[in-house]
């Protein structure tokens, strides 16, 4: 039979180990961003650097680089040999907060433009996805800010003297944050049936009939809805299996998820702005036999502006090539 002191101590060994795997995982998430980015390099470059300010453009940045200065930094801050308790307070009531919170404010503002372009620019739906963001976000935001001021008190700089360690002390007083992650799946579920309703509606249930010859645009459109599809089925499952964790299981199992979901979400959507430009060229020069060109002509179209012949009249006039600067390109 084992003493308290056997039994204090088993429970020191079971902690320590939790945060050696925490501070492994987000190794791997900082991995997992910086590999992706290396791999998507040259398009970045192309359809990136090489191009003026445009709105996908600052959108694609942030959501590329935030992540990766943020899992940078919580690596920093859980190697510290002797963090502060100052520190371990910045760390876990406002820069993980606040840094998670951010980065799925912007992926969703990338559905939201996606979606505005697959609705031919419908200023009126553009309203009511950014009123429902708005919503979504504070009560998420509100949500974790009440866990915060109540989770502030219980963080600890040392698990025991000598033992240096970020955390909490106790997390019974997270009664309520699996809750941050509704207000979230509701604005992600509004806008996977937009896409749905959109693809159904123009396609039924193949994007591209047997024995049509896709045009451009039939292509980029096909580009947008296979890429919002299986970013919507990836976020449903991170997302609720997120939410089941924390619900059902401990903070510090629920915390060492934490990293990759993150990390998953970047890649996603970053893929998913640069994939519309990748496809065009790619597209373009199969349909022309031409050799690579720099893009210079994603736009989207008004309703009411003749389709052009190299772009499907079933496309609805969402996407047409015409004369422009790629730092027009909407995705």
């Amino acid at each position: 039979m084992s003493t308290p002191v056997e039994d204090s101590m088993q429970g020191l060994v079971v902690i320590l180990d939790e945060a050696n795997i925490r501070l492994q995982t987000e190794v791997a998430s900082l991995t997992m961003l910086l590999y992706d980015w290396m791999l998507t390099l040259n398009l970045e470059v192309n359809y990136v650097w090489k191009r003026g300010f445009s709105i996908p453009k600052a959108l694609y940045l942030v959501t590329r680089w935030f992540p990766i200065i943020s899992e940078g930094f919580g690596i920093a801050v859980q190697s510290l040999p002797n963090p502060s308790l100052k520190m371990c307070r910045y760390y876990l009531s406002i820069w993980l907060p606040g840094t998670q919170t951010a980065q799925i404010f912007i992926v969703q503002l990338i559905l939201v433009h996606r979606i505005y372009a697959l609705y031919n620019r419908n200023k009126h739906l553009l309203r009511m996805l950014l009123v429902l963001l708005l919503f979504t976000s504070v009560a998420a935001t509100t949500t974790i800010s009440i866990q915060i001021r109540e989770e502030k008190a219980s963080i600890i700089n040392e698990l025991a003297p000598g033992i240096p360690i970020c955390g909490l002390s106790q997390t019974n007083n997270l009664d309520f944050a699996w809750a941050y992650w509704l207000p979230i799946i509701v604005f992600e579920s509004v806008a996977f049936s937009l896409v749905a309703y959109k693809a159904i509606k123009q396609w039924g249930v193949k994007m591209l009939p047997e024995g049509r010859s896709a045009t451009i645009g039939g292509k980029l459109v096909a580009v947008l809805f296979y890429d919002s599809f299986l970013y919507f089925t990836s976020v449903f499952i991170l997302f609720g299996a997120s939410t089941f964790l924390f619900r059902y299981t401990s903070y510090s199992i629920f915390s060492i998820t934490l990293g990759p979901v993150f990390a998953l979400i970047s890649i996603l959507a970053c893929h998913m702005i640069l994939n519309l430009p990748s496809a065009y060229e790619k597209t373009r020069q199969g349909h022309y036999h031409t050799p690579p060109i720099p893009l210079s002509a994603i736009t989207l179209k008004d309703p009411s502006t003749p389709v052009p012949s190299s772009v499907d009249k079933s496309t609805g006039g969402i996407l047409g090539v015409i004369d422009s600067p790629l730092s027009s390109i909407v995705v």
